[in-house]
């Protein structure tokens, strides 16, 4: 488990918790840490002040926090990591704040769907990264990058789509807007996006920002069923 604490100094640093307690991780030698993505080898991201006030990503691994640079410009935010050790979030560069993927060695920049900005969100086993992205016309939306390019996934209708999750099938969850600018939750495999409030008769009114995913395809949630609101999952069939 990873979180933020205040120290007996009033600082916000990020922990990890351990069956010896919490443990502080530190900071990059300024003030402030925050802890946002752990992987199963207990190697924890997010971003940290410096010394020189600039907000990094760092990469806590074997007891050491370490600083993974940015692409060019003075900030970085790590959202996620996977078992390799492979990094996503969105830091600053000459051109705006863009997604990446750091493989433990170089930062390397997604590009975007067209747009002047983007921002890794979560990434799976695989390598595989979604995020956000701005299109030619200033919309925001979902991107799947399979190592090659960034892909838009498209809407529900609406302008903006919001990936949150990623499973090692390729197969992701998040939340879309409608025509209307309702915003909806999704299910998006092979290319398609689903609106998940209509895959079931009797499962509706999904919160769309609370949607989880894991790598069997399950997909986990609240929603209104028979009139009433209840947790759910949906375990697709063979």
């Amino acid at each position: 488990m990873i979180g933020n604490a205040r120290t007996a100094d009033e600082q916000d640093h990020a922990f990890l918790a351990t069956g010896a307690g919490m443990l502080d991780l530190g900071t990059l030698g300024g003030q402030y840490s925050y802890a946002y993505g752990i992987n199963n080898y207990g190697q924890v991201v997010g971003n940290s002040q410096t010394a020189t006030g600039q907000a990094h990503c760092f990469l806590y691994s074997g007891g050491v926090m370490s600083d993974i640079g940015t692409l060019g410009g003075a900030g970085c935010f790590a959202a996620a990591i996977n078992d390799a050790g492979q990094v996503t979030g969105v830091s600053s560069g000459s051109t705006g704040g863009r997604a990446f993927i750091y493989n433990g060695r170089t930062m390397t920049d997604l590009g975007t769907l067209g747009g002047s900005t983007s921002a890794g969100k979560a990434i799976n086993q695989a390598g595989q990264v979604v995020g956000v992205a701005r299109t030619a016309n200033n919309e925001q939306h979902g991107f799947i990058y399979t190592g090659t390019r960034m892909v838009d996934m498209g809407t529900l209708g609406g302008t903006s789509s919001t990936p949150t999750a990623i499973n090692i099938k390729g197969q992701v969850v998040g939340n879309s807007t409608l025509a209307n600018g309702v915003k909806q939750p999704f299910f998006y495999s092979n290319g398609i996006m689903v609106n998940l409030n209509t895959v079931l008769p009797q499962l509706s009114n999904i919160d769309p920002a609370r949607i989880y995913l894991n790598d069997a395809g399950q997909i986990a949630g609240t929603g209104t069923i028979n009139g009433q609101q209840r947790a759910f999952l949906l375990t697709p069939t063979p």
